[in-house]
Parts: structure tokens; C-alpha cells; sequence
């Protein structure tokens, strides 16, 4: 069907430009926008959103189709591989050649069909780019991903002052430096210079006054008593322990 004015207006405004549209292959059926889900140059999924008058949209899906990832035939599989929650963001990145895929149902989905079903195409890539929405439930997805990919080879982006990659985009910000400056995870248990810095730095070079001076200069400066630690004193038999 012919677009509406009311959504071509819609993605005027969300500067999603028509190479893209046609790239994705992005249709209108009556007041409802198509987005085709594609597996290996298969039609596998059809997903549809309606923009409510109050702001507001509702999706549907097709029934008894393969859960897949959105835009996965588009990406490079020699490049990190990028994960977004939806198809909007999808678009987004790729109207400045950034090409990523998002989950089909949202961030709430908690089982994640789609990477079981896509568990060969997702085992390509060396690396993952988590740049999910800024919000409690882009950070529910952000924990549910990392809980799927191997923690170590993930890194996430932070869009700052905007919800995702689409807001970030209406304000014509350069999109590939939130992915270019996305921050690398340690594994548990693991800590780097920098989440310790402020520590170190006032250990360094800061005056130290948070403990229990014992009235010996001297040992004050070797030992420091503190609450919260265990102390264990050894030393020869016979050197003054007890009497330490």
C-alpha cells in the first residue's frame, strides 16, 4: 500500500531515509509498518507496528514463525557483531552504515528464542557490541545478552543523555562514535586500572587518616590498624609478640 502522510511523516522525523527503507525492504499495509525478518535470504517473520495517536504503538507478529534477529543478513560478519532493541534503531544505525540487529519482542523477552534459533549465525563473530536502550528495560536486555554471550567478548554502549541509537540519530549525532567508544567488560572478579584509579590514586598521593594510630610513628606509617580487616602478626618465637 501507499504510504500515509501520517508515517511518512513518522520516519521523516525519525531521519530514516528511503535507501534504508528499501534496503530493509520496510513496507505499509494499511496504517501498519511491515518489517520482514530475513534469515540467510529467507522470509521467516513479519512484524508489524501501529503508531497510536497518543504516542504510543502496539506490535504484532505472525504466527508460528521462526524467531529470528532483525537486519542479520545485512551485517558484516568480519565486524563485531551489534545488538539493538529494535528494528527503528536497526535503521537508524544503518543510515550512517552501521549495520546491526535487533530482538524481535523487545526488551522483555526473557528466553531469547531468537539466538537459539540463530546459534550459527551469532557463533561467526569474535566479539559482541551491546548498544540496547537506555532505560530499566534496555538494562533487563542488556543483562539477559550478556547472560547469553560470553561476558569477556562483549562491550556496551552508553548513548548518554539519549534512549537509544534512533533518538541519538534525530539529533544528528555521529552514531559510530557511541559504537567506536563502547566500554569493554571484565570478566567477574577481574578489575582494571581504571575502575580502581580513585583508590589508588588516593593511596599514592593523598594524606591517609582512616585508621587507629597505635602512637608509633614509625608503624604508623608501615601498618595501618583499620576496621573491616583482619590482622594476622607473626614472627619468630621469642621477638616480642605478646608483648606487641
Amino acid at each position: 500500500d501507499k504510504p500515509t502522510d501520517e508515517i511518512i511523516n513518522f520516519f521523516r522525523q525519525r531521519k530514516i531515509n528511503n535507501e534504508v527503507l528499501k534496503k530493509y525492504k520496510i513496507k505499509v499495509i494499511g496504517n501498519e509498518i511491515v518489517f520482514p525478518y530475513y534469515k540467510d535470504g529467507e522470509l521467516v517473520n513479519i512484524k508489524y507496528r501501529t503508531n497510536l495517536p497518543d504516542g504510543k504503538k502496539t506490535f504484532r507478529q505472525e504466527k508460528d514463525t521462526e524467531k529470528t534477529l532483525f537486519g542479520m543478513d545485512e551485517v558484516d560478519t568480519t565486524k563485531p557483531l551489534i545488538f539493538v532493541e529494535g528494528e527503528m534503531d536497526v535503521l537508524a544505525l544503518a543510515c550512517q552504515g552501521i549495520y546491526a540487529v535487533s530482538v524481535p519482542n523487545g526488551g522483555n523477552d526473557k528466553d531469547l528464542e531468537c539466538l537459539t534459533n540463530c546459534y550459527d549465525f551469532i557463533s561467526k563473530f569474535d566479539s559482541y557490541i551491546i548498544a540496547v536502550d537506555n532505560d530499566e528495560v534496555g538494562n533487563k536486555l542488556k543483562e539477559n545478552l550478556l547472560g547469553r554471550l560470553l561476558k569477556e567478548n562483549c562491550r556496551i554502549v552508553n548513548w548518554c543523555q539519549y534512549k537509544d541509537a534512533n533518538e541519538a540519530l534525530i539529533e544528528s549525532e555521529d552514531l559510530s562514535s557511541y559504537i567506536d567508544n563502547a566500554v569493554q567488560l571484565n570478566p567477574d572478579g577481574v578489575l582494571s586500572f581504571v575502575d580502581q584509579y580513585e583508590e589508588i590514586y588516593s593511596s599514592l598521593f593523598e594524606k591517609d587518616s582512616n585508621y587507629y594510630p597505635t602512637g608509633w610513628k614509625q608503624f604508623d606509617e608501615i601498618v595501618k590498624l583499620r576496621t573491616g580487616y583482619l590482622m594476622v602478626v607473626t614472627g619468630y618465637p621469642s621477638r616480642g609478640k605478646s608483648t606487641f
